[in-house]
């Protein structure tokens, strides 16, 4: 989105492209003060860079895959918005790969949108075209234009499947860019189009109740999946156990048999030290008569549920081990 100062109110260029990666449009340009004389000259003394069309680049400035996606947001015009996995990466979201041979060539490329019948056309950028747009499918992230969250993930519906399209949306729980409810709203009335799969929305949006919790990971939020799909009980999530000498924070815990599941990630266990705590945590609990299973992101699903299974029997609904007894009451 082009900010451009009212008369009287005139920021040099430079302060305009400290806030935007180095770059501005020619319009913001002109809009300080400049002339296309002057926007030229700089050009050939080299204090500004050939870019595309329509772009001012100041020369120094260290180039950046946003500055990339800036560049191409400006020159692609009004009206067009960063969309797609470009719009995943610049929420600041894991970049997920396309599921379909098909696809997996946009992955390459900085992806927009454009309201039909405008098709946009320029090297290194992927343009696609809609002619369904309601209001809050359009966002600004570090004031480039992009297709909100929600729209985002209708968008990526057909090319990440269910479990890709599922991740997405947990990401976006996690990080507050979404509600359940929002996207529910807004699938309700949305047409089947290119690229989107009715399909693939309706089933992850049915799979996530208002009270869904996504977890504080991925890994926390496929196990809450597995748990749910393959018919065990619900787990509480972030349940603490607590007594005068010892507290601990556990993922998932079943209190009634004192049975928990801890999603191991390396992101989080890189140091002695945690080695050490996650020890004294495991040893804590142990005593206290808890008994647990650890999962990790390399375990399949069909191993995460033979793991649940050794310990709870879904035909009887019971569990596989005697209630433990002890001084130490968990509480919630």
């Amino acid at each position: 989105m082009e900010i451009i100062a009212e008369a009287g109110e005139r920021e040099s260029l430079e302060y305009i492209t400290e806030r935007q990666d180095g770059v501005a449009s020619v319009a913001q340009a002109i809009g300080s003060g400049l002339t296309g004389a002057q926007i030229a000259g700089r050009r050939a003394r080299g204090r500004y860079r050939r870019c595309r069309r329509g772009v001012v680049q100041i020369a120094g400035v260290p180039p950046s895959w946003r500055q990339r996606v800036r560049i191409a947001s400006i020159a692609a015009g009004e009206r067009v918005v960063v969309s797609h996995a470009s719009a995943v990466q610049l929420y600041g979201l894991e970049r997920r790969r396309s599921t379909h041979r098909r696809w997996r060539r946009n992955d390459a490329f900085i992806e927009v949108a454009a309201r039909d019948p405008r098709q946009v056309r320029l090297v290194g950028v992927c343009g696609h075209r809609s002619g369904n747009w309601e209001e809050g499918d359009v966002g600004e992230v570090a004031g480039i234009a992009v297709t909100s969250p929600v729209r985002t993930v209708i968008d990526m519906s057909s090319r990440l499947g269910f479990d890709g399209t599922g991740r997405l949306v947990d990401d976006m729980l996690r990080r507050n860019l979404l509600t359940i409810s929002q996207l529910r709203e807004r699938i309700s009335s949305l047409r089947p189009a290119p690229g989107r799969s009715m399909r693939v929305l309706r089933a992850v949006v049915a799979m996530r109740d208002d009270a869904y919790d996504a977890g504080e990971s991925p890994l926390e939020s496929r196990i809450r999946q597995v748990v749910r799909r393959k018919g065990f009980p619900s787990p509480t999530g972030q349940y603490w156990v607590r007594d005068l000498e010892f507290k601990v924070r556990l993922d998932f815990a079943y209190p009634e048999a004192k049975v928990y599941l801890e999603g191991d990630s390396f992101g989080f266990h890189r140091m002695r030290s945690d080695i050490d705590r996650d020890a004294r945590k495991r040893n804590g609990l142990t005593q206290r008569g808890w008994i647990g299973l650890h999962l990790t992101a390399v375990m399949t699903d069909a191993e995460i549920e033979r793991d649940l299974a050794s310990l709870y029997d879904r035909t009887t609904g019971r569990w596989r081990r005697p209630m433990a007894t002890n001084d130490a009451m968990p509480d919630g």
